[in-house]
């Protein structure tokens, strides 16, 4: 199976993040932490993440044993998890490459420098929590000593318990699990800038400080591009201490002390999980960008949560659309559009009515009038491949303003609102359809596939035992459980979802038909 490789320089790391919305990154150091043999990888959950290899190879390259443990854990990563891709800096691409000449194929390397650039983007998957830390910046150092009485601050070196001038052992049992700290590392960047044989080391510190999540870390301005170059996917975004790390901690807290929004999320996921089958990952990802829309929402961040998800006709993709909307607007009509039933020409004249002065510019369109009857705030659009150049420019408006303008100038606010795009692309022809501009609007995107038998047999199951337990409180019969189950046995061969719901309700009513006679 081809492995995909991503080389990138400082100046287009954020491209790279953003073509690649939906990863976790994450380091191949973190990785060999956990797993000390590359057999030990399975027992991970490292689907759809971007490794980094960059350190790792950096601090191992010149040891001839490292260069088959880097292989090795490639390899076996790539089998137990094809949809990883992996990164490099690109300085050290052309030791890497020739050090593993065949470990990727050309067509499968990908450029974010400068100096290349790839036409081709990367299936963009499910969103996973990474492990980034929060890190904020400083212009002069008398703004740290401000709030030196108030806050936690500790130097990095503080934390060296004794150093002998090439190695040094750390002391973390200072920092109290229920306190939060802010470390400052600006004197270890400047070390690393003369040091980098020794970024490895501090990598896998950084790894194990970044499960406490009561330390964020200070580093001076001066040191953020040196600081991203050692550690690209350690630490998150900077942003300015001065004038946010106040503010931001006094959000959090606020935030952290109003649990109604994570017990909300928290029964949404449940009873989702219990009724969607299969696709596990995704209702996971769900949960977290759920969670993490409703807090931006709260403060004004965030006003519509957009998914897109794509696949095969008849996988849940729209029942999950449909579910979402019972249990979050339970009683309440589903908004469903389906672009499948609109003509090219006429798609935007029917989301949101014609210009004024023409036939039928009084009745407004599908989705305002959906919109209006309905207080679901669950909007599934099926079919969107369907959708043209006009209905993309007007969706770049909603999914960044949350709101958008009718043909008559009336303003629509659509705050709080989750929209479900479906379409039967695959991740292969999807960058065909969907411009650059809209995927990145698009919060989650995923590939729905077929489920495996366990969760088909689970469908069948729970479809046909409320399908019978109906039949028998209208009819009063009853049925051989046993030569039904033989029957609904045989229905896992099929993938799609429609199909095997008919076939479970002509298997019960062929049996009740034999009650009758």
């Amino acid at each position: 199976m081809s492995k995909l490789l991503y080389i990138y320089d400082g100046e287009n790391l954020a491209a790279l993040k953003e073509d690649l919305v939906g990863y976790d990154f994450i380091t191949l150091t973190s990785i060999v932490r956990e797993c000390d043999t590359a057999s030990n990888i399975c027992r991970l959950s490292i689907s759809n993440h971007a490794i980094d290899l960059t350190n790792f190879f950096y601090d191992t390259s010149n040891n001839r044993w490292h260069r088959g443990v880097i292989e090795e854990y490639i390899e076996e990563i790539n089998d137990q998890f094809p949809n990883v891709v992996f990164t490099l800096f690109f300085n050290e691409e052309e030791k890497f490459t020739r050090m593993y000449p065949f470990l990727f194929s050309e067509d499968d390397i990908h450029y974010f420098v400068t100096k290349k650039e790839s036409d081709q983007a990367p299936d963009d998957i499910i969103y996973i929590n990474s492990i980034t830390n929060d890190i904020f910046v400083y212009k002069d150092v008398s703004e740290i000593c401000e709030k030196s009485n108030t806050m936690n601050i500790f130097s990095f070196s503080q934390l060296v318990k004794d150093f002998n001038g090439i190695s040094a052992n750390f002391n973390f049992d200072k920092l109290e699990k229920n306190t939060a700290y802010l470390i400052d590392i600006t004197s270890l960047i400047e070390y690393l800038k003369f040091r980098k044989d020794q970024t490895f080391i501090y990598e896998l510190i950084f790894f194990e400080l970044s499960k406490r999540e009561n330390i964020k870390y200070l580093v001076h301005k001066s040191l953020t591009d040196t600081m991203h170059e050692l550690f690209p996917f350690i630490f998150r975004i900077q942003k300015d201490f001065k004038s946010q790390v106040v503010d931001e901690c006094t959000d959090l807290e606020n935030i952290e002390k109003d649990e109604r929004i994570i017990d909300e999320v928290n029964n949404i996921a449940s009873s989702l999980s219990q009724q969607l089958q299969g696709h596990e990952n995704f209702k996971r990802a769900f949960k977290a960008n759920l969670l993490k829309f409703k807090l931006l929402n709260r403060i004004g961040r965030r006003k519509i949560m957009s998914i897109f998800i794509c696949g095969k006709s008849g996988i849940g993709k729209t029942e999950f659309a449909r579910l979402l909307s019972e249990i979050m607007y339970p009683g309440e009509a589903q908004i469903k559009l389906n672009f499948g039933n609109y003509s090219t020409e006429g798609v935007l004249n029917s989301l949101i009515g014609s210009p004024l002065g023409y036939v039928g510019s009084e009745k407004g369109g599908e989705l305002i009038n959906k919109v209006k009857e309905s207080e679901s705030k669950v909007i599934l659009i099926d079919e969107f491949e369907k959708a043209d150049g006009k209905v993309f420019n007007f969706f770049y408006e909603l999914l960044e303003d949350g709101q958008f303008t009718d043909r008559a100038g009336n303003v629509h606010n659509l705050n709080e609102y989750i929209i479900v795009f479906t379409s039967n692309l695959n991740m292969k022809n999807y960058n065909q359809y969907i411009p650059e501009p809209l995927d990145s609007r698009f919060d989650m995107k995923y590939s729905f596939t077929p489920l495996d038998d366990e969760d088909k047999l689970r469908f069948i199951q729970v479809y046909s035992e409320r399908l019978i337990y109906d039949i028998k409180n209208e009819f009063d019969v009853s049925f051989d459980k046993d030569k039904l189950d033989i029957k609904l046995q045989d229905l896992i061969e099929c993938d799609n979802l429609r199909e095997i719901k008919r076939s479970i309700e002509d298997v019960v009513i062929e049996e009740l038909k034999l009650n009758f006679i």
